[in-house]
């Protein structure tokens, strides 16, 4: 879907009468900001505002997270693909959803005859009220705004007026005076949305078309050496690659003059390409239509029938997560049950084991992939190499590090945990299954 774009943010002079806080009702535009670390432990970041179908704003100093972003709305969750910190305006961040809540998008305010603050304080709750004693100054050579709201509000708050219309964005808490805060004016803001002329990569998005794909062995192929791309300083290329079950996009920014790239697929995948032409960085809140992708399905895998492979052994270990480097040579233990407490638990490192016998007269290199497959249809999946050996042949003891696969689906399972169902991982061998494990969690 394409989005909207705002007409320009003209300055506006506020000059405010010390007035009771009357309370504003908070718009729907306006979510919690979380970060959910990979055993579900929720932490409460601040407020983010929709400022696009799919791109909330936000303070830039609250975006650092060990785990997932998630936005936190009145109808749910959305997880946050991406963050963009515009080089012009280091204090804001644009946050790239992946799907476009139904929220109303809150627009640029034009004028303001009351200005109302709205933020989550830190029990949690969304509130808002009334501003007082607001002025206007420059705060690291920007356009700002000093007021007086209440104790203990996070930052990434916004200020509106009294239609609801944004008028700045709260940094945090000023150090000199009570309850004193920092917002980014609204004009400053202006400057990194699309549509306002001075827009910076964010605005500048678009998509390239004409390019081609094909899948080989395990490969996705994405090739526009066709297109006639010639990019001036500052643009680059982002190949954004969408497997279309699951609940995030893999971004992919290849070296200038390059024009394929070859990524690692999972067979019997449906994947959605397409691929911007910005200035500057990666911009998820220039949304796609129909007409900007290309969808290709990956066969369903045949089994892998070179060298006479065979898995002699094929289980999940685990070890303590500080011992996964020094694992990787070993051969290590199974896991008694799997459980979602043995598979999700962030004090341990789980691996896939395995020793395989084969048949080779020379080296022989591959490409693997590992590929976990939830119960909600999503896939979660890492790629290295294999290297069949003469020596090794007789029982080749190897394993992979897979803690990542689990980390990942908890960040996108929407709960947050293992959810019950059948699970399966597999790897793959130049596309070709090479072996798996199914189980169930009740």
């Amino acid at each position: 879907m394409k989005k909207r774009l705002f007409a320009a943010l003209v300055s506006v002079l506020l000059v405010l009468a010390c007035l009771p806080a009357l309370a504003a009702q908070v718009p729907d535009g306006v979510f919690r900001l979380i970060c959910r670390d990979a055993q579900g432990k929720d932490t409460l970041l601040g407020t983010a505002v929709l400022v696009e179908d799919t791109t909330l704003l936000t303070a830039a100093g609250i975006v650092q997270c060990e785990g997932q972003l998630i936005a936190l709305g009145a109808d749910g969750e959305y997880p946050v693909l991406a963050s963009v910190i515009p080089p012009t305006l280091k204090s804001a961040a644009l946050l790239g959803l992946m799907e476009a809540p139904p929220a109303a998008v809150v627009p640029l305010a034009q004028s303001a005859q009351t200005v109302y603050w709205a933020a989550v304080r830190e029990d949690g709750a969304l509130d808002s009220a009334q501003v007082k004693h607001a002025s206007a100054t420059t705060f690291s050579g920007q356009e700002c705004l000093l007021y007086t709201a209440e104790a203990g509000l996070l930052p990434g708050g916004v200020l509106l007026n009294e239609s609801g219309e944004l008028l700045g964005l709260s940094l945090g808490a000023y150090a000199e005076g009570v309850d004193r805060y920092v917002a980014l004016a609204g004009a400053e803001i202006g400057t990194i949305l699309p549509g306002t002329g001075n827009a910076v990569s964010v605005s500048s998005a678009s998509w390239l078309h004409g390019f081609t794909l094909s899948a080989a062995d395990g490969w996705l192929h994405v090739d526009w050496k066709d297109c006639g791309v010639s990019l001036t300083e500052g643009e680059q290329l982002t190949v954004i690659v969408y497997d279309t079950a699951n609940a995030f996009v893999d971004c992919l920014t290849p070296q200038d003059g390059v024009t394929d790239i070859h990524q690692p697929v999972v067979p019997g995948r449906t994947y959605e390409v397409c691929i911007q032409r910005s200035t500057g960085e990666l911009d998820l809140s220039a949304g796609w239509d129909d007409s900007d992708l290309q969808r290709i399905s990956i066969p369903d895998a045949r089994p892998f029938d070179l060298y006479s492979m065979c898995n002699e052994e094929l289980y999940l270990g685990s070890v303590p997560a500080g011992q996964a480097g020094e694992a990787q040579y070993q051969k290590v233990e199974p896991l008694p049950a799997l459980t979602a407490p043995a598979l999700s638990g962030g004090e341990q490192a789980v691996f896939l084991q395995a020793v395989s016998t084969y048949t080779v007269q020379e080296e022989v290199s591959s490409l693997l992939v590992a590929a976990l497959l939830t119960p909600d249809g999503q896939c979660f999946s890492l790629d290295g190499g294999f290297l069949f050996m003469p020596e090794l042949c007789d029982g080749d003891v190897w394993n992979i590090d897979v803690t990542e696969l689990f980390e990942g689906y908890l960040r996108f399972s929407g709960s947050g945990a293992m959810d019950p169902g059948e699970y399966r991982l597999c790897f793959y061998l130049d596309g070709a299954l090479a072996g798996e494990l199914t189980w169930i969690l009740e």
